[in-house]
Formats: structure tokens, sequence, C-alpha cells
């Protein structure tokens, strides 16, 4: 199985093998793990120094990897793109939070309601902070105690191939006397 540390060197060993190569040298030994490069030229070029141009190379592609990564970890994933959707860590704790979150008020009255939420679980498990919303509720205070209740819940996160990722969610949450 690859990690993404693997595309990052076949990236680095990719693009440094071809400023190499563009600037007249080309490969004279290989083994599994490496390459020799050579000049192409029959005389020195005193004037051409390599370090530059593999600082140059090695720097274009530090700085594009991180901000790929940067990006990657940034995107909210709808549970079509993952792999493997989010699950409640612990179901019958989550039934405990949701219950005791029921107002006390409504629940005396013996009230029923439903409320659907959308909000961002992290890659940690943890629903993203700021990020619930109230997509419709049958009474408003059942919208503001399932808030409160979801932001207490934990999953296990969505994973796209190996990695966790954020991911947008819609729980539904009922509320019975």
């Amino acid at each position: 199985m690859s990690s993404p540390s693997d595309g990052f060197a076949c990236h680095v060993t990719i693009t440094v093998a071809k400023a190499l190569k563009s600037v007249g040298c080309a490969p004279i030994r290989k083994d599994e793990s490496r390459t020799l490069y050579a000049s192409t030229h029959s005389t020195p070029l005193p004037h051409m120094s390599f370090r530059p141009l593999l600082s140059a190379t090695l720097l274009a592609v530090l700085l594009t990897v991180p901000a790929a990564a940067a990006e990657a970890q940034d995107k909210v994933y709808a549970l079509s793109e993952v792999s493997s959707p989010p699950k409640l860590a612990a179901p019958s704790a989550a039934l405990r939070v949701i219950q005791s979150s029921y107002p006390s008020a409504l629940k005396a009255r013996g009230v029923a309601g439903e409320v659907e939420l959308q909000f961002v679980v992290l890659p940690t498990g943890k629903v993203e902070s700021g990020s619930v919303e109230v997509l419709d509720a049958s009474i408003p205070e059942f919208a503001d105690a399932a808030k409160g209740a979801v932001e207490k819940l934990e999953f296990v996160p969505a994973k796209v191939g190996a990695n966790a990722v954020r991911t947008r969610v819609v729980l539904p949450i009922a509320y019975r006397p």
C-alpha cells in the first residue's frame, strides 16, 4: 500500500530527473533506489552549476506539495466521495447525549419532534465547531437542543483510502417522549 509520502518522493524524483536532463545530463547507472547522472557535454561547463537548479527545483516541489496537502485537509468531502463513511464512535453514548438534550418542558407535556442537522466531522472524529446547521425542525426548541447534543458526539471519521478526512454529514434526530 502506498502512502502520501510515496507520491511526494516519486514527484521529487521525476522533477529532479527532468531538470537534470534539461541541462544536458543523462542517466549513466541505475539501481533499485537511485540513478546516477553525468553531463553529456564533452567539455566541462564551468558556468553551469547544478546546485541552484536542484535547489530551485526542490524548493518549487516542496512549496507545491504542502499547499496541495493543506488544500486536501481543508476540503470537506461529501459522503459519495469517501471510501468509508463516518460512524458514531459509541452509539449508546450518543443516544444518552441526545436523550439528555430533550427539552424537559416538551418532554413533560409529551411533545414529540424531529430535527435534521448538517455538520462537518473532522479527521479526529470530533464535530467541527461552528459547522452545525439546522436544516429542518418541527419545533424550534428541539433545534437548539439537537445542535447542542451533536456538538458533543464523537465519530469514527470518514476515510478516503487510508486517510481520515473532513466530511459533511446530515443527521436526523427524533425526540419521542
